[in-house]
């Protein structure tokens, strides 16, 4: 995650240093820190998906296989998928 998130910096900064002095005089610093942040968020989602949400659903799925009545492994598959 680091090394994507160094890259993304790189490629980034590269970007903007190559853009005209026109776009650098007549946009406004916050809207391309704006822009990075969300760069940075992109990358943090793989880091919340693999040890949050994979266990989760991989759980869910034992516990519905070791529930042998229907009703119930459907009523608990219900709420478990509404709550993730």
């Amino acid at each position: 995650m680091q090394y994507s998130d160094l890259c993304m910096l790189m490629l980034s900064f590269i970007h903007v240093l190559t853009l005209s002095l026109s776009w650098h005089t007549k946009r406004k610093t916050g809207e391309l820190l704006h822009i990075l942040d969300r760069g940075g968020a992109v990358n943090r989602v793989d880091e919340l998906i693999g040890p949050a949400v994979i266990p989760a659903l991989v759980g869910v799925g034992i516990a519905l296989v070791v529930m042998l009545e229907l009703a119930l492994g459907v009523v608990v598959g219900v709420v478990m998928g509404s709550y993730i």
